[in-house]
Parts: C-alpha cells; structure tokens; sequence
C-alpha cells in the first residue's frame, strides 16, 4: 500500500494532475514519489545496500556506465556531463543494476530466448521420437502405413530452425558489456562462448544441407549394413564429420555457457547462481557421460539443472533492471521536490 511520506496517511482516491495531495497533512506527492513508493513495496526489487562514497575529485580516467564517457577531473557526487547519470552510480562497480538498460534488455531477452527454445526444443524432439516409433510399430504390425518425406524433412527443418532459435539468444546473453569498468572476468568465457556459438552454427547448418538431401537416410542404413555399395560416398562422410563437429561444438558451448554464467553471477549479485555454477562446471560432464548409462537419464537431468540454472541468471537480470530503475525514479522524485520547495 502506497503512503504519505510525511504523515503515513495510505493513499485513497485518485491523484491530481501533477501527483497527490495527503488529505491529512496536506503533503503533495508527485507522480515520480509514488511511482517509486509503489516499486519499493515489491520484494522483486529489494534493495542492495552499498557503502558511501565520499566526495573527491576523479584523478583517474574512468568511464560513464550509461554512455562510456571519461569521468576524470569530475566531482564524485556530480553528474555526467554528456548523458546526465549520477557519477556515484558508476563508481559502484561492475553491478548489473548500474549497467546500460540497453545491454540489460538484450541480456534477459537472451536468456528468455535460451531458456524458452530449450524448452520447445526438448518438447518437438519427444514428439518426433514419438511419431518415429509409432510409425516403426505400425509398420512392423504389417499396416500400409508410411509417412513418405515429411518423416526425413520435418524433423530436420525443426531442429535447425530450434538450434538457431537458441544460439541467437546466447548471442545476445553473451554481449559485452560497453560500460565494463577494470578487467574483464568473463572475458575468456565469452570469447569460448561465441567461437564455440559460431562452429556450432556453421555445423548445423551443414548437418541440415546434408540431411535435407533425398535417400541420405537410406545410404547410410544400407551402408552401415553392408547391403549397400562398398564405397562410402562423400555425402555419407559429410553427413558423419558435420554430426561430430555438431556434437563436439554444442558439447563446447555448454561447458563455455556455464562458465560463462559462473562469471555474471557476483555481478548480479547471486551467491547461489555462483555455487550452483562452480558445480556444475565438474556434475553437468559427468551427467552427460556416465550419467547415459542410468538409462539415459543422466543428460535430461543435465539440462533441467542448467535450464534452473539460466532462469536464476533471468530472474537476477530482470531485477537488476528493476533495481536500476527504482534509483532512476528516486533520483528523478528528489529532484522534482527540490524543484517544487525552490521554485
């Protein structure tokens, strides 16, 4: 419940043009103070408590974190000359709630968009598989069934449109951050991150040229078998060398996706993002590996603990965005108070 800030009075019935009048002190409040008010009642946007600053001229050159611009020679407790920021704001560090709102935005669509095609992705490989195996006991029961083309090309199609679904998002998660202030901790990770994104594209995107080739499906099988041509034919090792280079690449970029949160997570701040991270830098390979003789399970555990991971990492995003906004509004109210106590 929103309040007068001079008497406690709860606020009832509908603001004034310019804001709110308290009728029992009389109190004006403007539109920016409730505002403010309203988004401290949340608990998403609790506050970080963060040591004073004290006041001191900038000797060293350090850059705005809401437009990049050199601080040096100013005052501490001033604003930036070229975007209007409050300097103290970017002498906090490296805190994603004192970052761009543009870097922010891409961050949390990044990760919605990871964590959402992840999810769809995992869905249409369970109905695929589903749809395959139904048709495999149909035909074996001697019905004249048989799905024609569509069985090679939809499988295929959808897997490539979800696979560039996903990287797009980890793309936009992985943005550098242009207000980074000191040495980069995640910089190595990032990098791995996006050279690992970049193969894995590359890969896919022979893997469904290849795949979308008519009869591939059966020359593989005939071959594997024996009953076919004793020659492999260059598509048949297109098809084996772009499928290793798909799984060693996705295999490269997970390991870089969690080092990678594992850096984030002071910035958020998240200690348990950060413990969560640390171990499953060592649990994830073990679940992917020894973890597929536990009838397979070891891998979809894998990547629910990840997927739990990724939506910590969005939620800890979003807050910091609604964070920053919060000190946005209460710096705007001030000064809307100021302005209204010296006309």
């Amino acid at each position: 419940m929103i309040r007068c800030a001079g008497c406690g009075e709860p606020f009832r019935g509908a603001p004034q043009p310019g804001g709110w009048a308290c009728p029992a002190c009389s109190r004006f409040h403007t539109r920016t103070e409730l505002a403010a008010q309203a988004m401290t009642s949340r608990p998403d946007v609790a506050p970080v408590v963060h040591a004073p600053i004290a006041p001191h001229v900038l000797a060293e050159s350090r850059p705005c974190l809401a437009c990049g611009y050199d601080l040096r020679g100013l005052v501490s407790t001033g604003a930036c000359p070229e975007c209007g920021a409050n300097i103290e704001r970017s002498l906090r560090g490296n805190l994603l709630e004192f970052a761009a709102t543009e870097f922010l935005r891409d961050m949390r669509l990044g990760a919605r968009i990871v964590f959402i095609g992840t999810l769809v992705g995992m869905g249409l490989s369970f109905a695929v598989g589903l749809a395959a195996a139904v048709f495999g006991i149909a035909a074996q029961s001697g019905a004249n069934v048989t799905g024609g083309r569509w069985t090679e090309v939809v499988p295929r199609i959808t897997e490539f449109l979800g696979s560039i679904v996903v990287l797009a998002g980890w793309w936009l998660l992985s943005r550098p951050d242009p207000g980074q202030l000191g040495e980069d901790a995640g910089v190595k990770s990032r990098n791995w991150l996006r050279i690992f994104l970049v193969a894995e594209i590359a890969a896919t995107l022979g893997a469904f040229v290849v795949a979308m080739v008519p009869g591939w499906q059966a020359a593989m099988a005939n071959a594997m078998s024996g009953t076919g041509p004793p020659v492999i034919s260059m598509g048949l090792v297109i098809v084996a060398v772009s499928g290793l280079a798909t799984i060693a690449a996705s295999t490269g970029r997970f390991f870089a996706a969690v080092a990678y949160i594992r850096t984030l997570a002071p910035r958020v701040p998240d200690a348990t993002l950060h413990k969560e991270a640390t171990r499953n830098l060592w649990l994830l390979p073990i679940l992917n590996t020894v973890g597929i003789l536990l009838c397979g399970l070891g891998p979809l555990a894998a990547t629910i603990l990840f997927l739990i991971m990724l939506h910590r990492l969005s939620k800890g995003v979003a807050a910091a965005m609604e964070r920053a906004k919060l000190a946005a509004l209460r710096e705007q109210a001030v000064a809307e108070v100021n302005a209204m106590g010296n006309p």
